[in-house]
């Protein structure tokens, strides 16, 4: 394969995942934290976009699995990212609290 040809799939690539992760996953990851208490069938629908969005980056089927996709690019499932953001505010809240019972 021609030098110039790898170099322009391997930018097309990247600006593809670039597209996904700042459409899809910045957005979700501001807001999850307010989508706690969301049913199991929105979460669901959130789910579906992660999955879509990894195979797409990937250049997989649409009837393939995603599950080794989405942790060889380091991104959680729409319930674990959740839980994540909601762990790290309550390990801010109780620094702060730590801090104002200490001061």
């Amino acid at each position: 394969m021609d030098c110039c040809l790898q170099h322009n799939i391997c930018c097309i690539v990247f600006s593809n995942h670039l597209l996904v992760v700042t459409l899809v996953l910045l957005r979700l990851n501001c807001s999850n934290a307010t989508l706690a208490g969301l049913t199991v069938g929105l979460v669901t629908h959130l789910q579906s976009v992660l999955n879509t969005s990894a195979r797409s980056v990937a250049g997989l089927r649409h009837s393939a699995h995603v599950t080794d996709t989405l942790a060889s690019f380091y991104w959680l499932r729409a319930t674990e990212q959740i839980k994540f953001k909601l762990a790290g505010f309550a390990t801010e809240l109780s620094m702060i609290l730590r801090y104002d019972i200490l001061a």
